[in-house]
């Protein structure tokens, strides 16, 4: 059973465009920055840490054999 949850990552294009998204929309204040790699702090302690990937390509839904 999980008891604690330290962070979640997401991978993206543009770490610190999502980042400062996810400010506007919460409130939070961003923790981390730089090229690849932004983050934010939850009220209950949970980092949330976004990534930029080269070529990043989001899921598809529904899911579609190839992509």
């Amino acid at each position: 059973m999980i008891k604690s949850i330290i962070g979640i990552s997401y991978d993206c294009p543009n770490a610190n465009e999502l980042a400062d998204f996810f400010v506007k929309l919460t409130g939070w204040k961003k923790e981390l920055s730089s090229e690849e790699w932004a983050g934010l702090r939850t009220p209950e302690g949970i980092l949330l840490v976004f990534q930029t990937v080269e070529n990043y390509k989001p899921p598809t839904w529904p899911w579609e054999a190839g992509k």
